[in-house]
């Protein structure tokens, strides 16, 4: 299972923040490893996408906006979904994985993914008539795109799991 989240930062009491009460993250800290020296190849989902993926530096992906393709210069690159893939294992792909491009056309690397990519549509506010910083409305939490992977991700590890094939898969969340 591999998790990937934006813009978030460290502000939960296993990075020493002492206002945050963040119970669920501190149970598991206290189960694994916190890492406490963490940085991005690039300031931008984009090109920090693709190196994580591809084990390589944006200098080699030639990826430097949100909307670059690897792919473009560097067809024979094999992504790490796309090496469990080739090694036997279902490979699926939920959420924001590799950053969504203006190009439509381009479905989040398709030879990458044993199943077609999801991207659940959802929209980016309830409210229709704001766009704060955050929102907080009472609905469940797949009235937002985030509780809709989350709620794909479970149906889709239950289906994995059941299939008895190993399995690689990824689920990416915007604004969790």
């Amino acid at each position: 299972l591999f998790i990937a989240f934006d813009d978030l930062k460290p502000n939960i009491s296993p990075y020493g923040d002492t206002l945050a009460r963040t119970p669920a993250f501190d149970r598991l800290a206290a189960r694994g490893v916190t890492f406490m020296n963490n940085y991005c190849q690039f300031p931008l989902s984009g090109p920090s996408r693709a190196s994580v993926l591809t084990g390589l530096r944006p200098d080699h992906t030639g990826v430097y906006t949100l909307d670059g393709i690897f792919r473009v210069n560097n067809p024979e690159i094999v992504t790490m979904p796309e090496y469990f893939k080739d090694n036997g294992y279902e490979t699926i792909g939920i959420g924001k994985i590799f950053h969504p491009l203006a190009d439509k056309t381009y479905n989040n690397d398709p030879q990458s993914w044993s199943q077609p990519y999801n991207m659940p549509s959802a929209p980016v506010y309830v409210l229709s008539n704001a766009k704060p910083a955050t929102e907080c409305v009472d609905v469940p939490d797949n009235a937002y795109k985030d509780g809709m992977v989350a709620d794909e991700a479970v149906e889709q590890i239950g289906k994995l799991k059941d299939s008895g094939k190993p399995f690689f898969l990824a689920v990416g969340f915007i604004r969790p």
